[in-house]
């Protein structure tokens, strides 16, 4: 085998290489977006299993046309992201990040992801039930001295 075949050769393991490369690249990214929707549909269930579970010996036994109130199929929590957010936030007394709002609610078993927190941050501003801070990503409570103001939905 002379050099130039050589050559050939090398260049031809080299671009099987690199479409090798790409394949586990595509795969591996299909994969976190797989691994990512698996974790919100985690997170959920768990609130879903929360809420039934604060449901179950809290009450008397259901009678008729008292089953909890259905949306999409699923039960409706008793206490909804949102609000966790305004309790959190009042309870903090100061504008704080959609992560110091998250962090705060793990630290009392509830896991939701950062997602889903700037989500129920976004739907409150919109009520006009919390105001951007001043600073990019800082929420705060609505008060009377506030120079904050709400986020345009865009």
């Amino acid at each position: 085998m002379d050099l130039t075949q050589m050559k050939q050769r090398a260049d031809a393991d080299l671009r099987m290489a690199e479409a090798e490369a790409a394949v586990a690249d595509a795969e591996a990214a299909k994969a976190e977006q797989a691994r990512a929707a698996a974790y919100a549909r985690l997170a959920e269930m768990r609130s879903v299993s929360e809420w039934i579970e604060k449901q179950d010996g809290s009450q008397e036994p259901a009678g008729p046309g008292t089953e909890p109130k259905m949306r999409f199929g699923r039960p409706v929590p008793a206490v909804t992201q949102g609000e966790m957010c305004l309790r959190v936030l009042a309870e903090m007394g100061r504008p704080a990040t959609a992560k110091q709002i998250r962090d705060r609610l793990a630290e009392e078993g509830r896991e939701f992801d950062s997602a889903q927190i700037r989500t129920a941050l976004k739907y409150l501003s919109r009520k006009g039930k919390v105001m951007n801070a001043g600073q990019p990503g800082q929420w705060q409570l609505p008060g009377p001295r506030s120079s904050a103001r709400p986020i345009r939905a865009s």
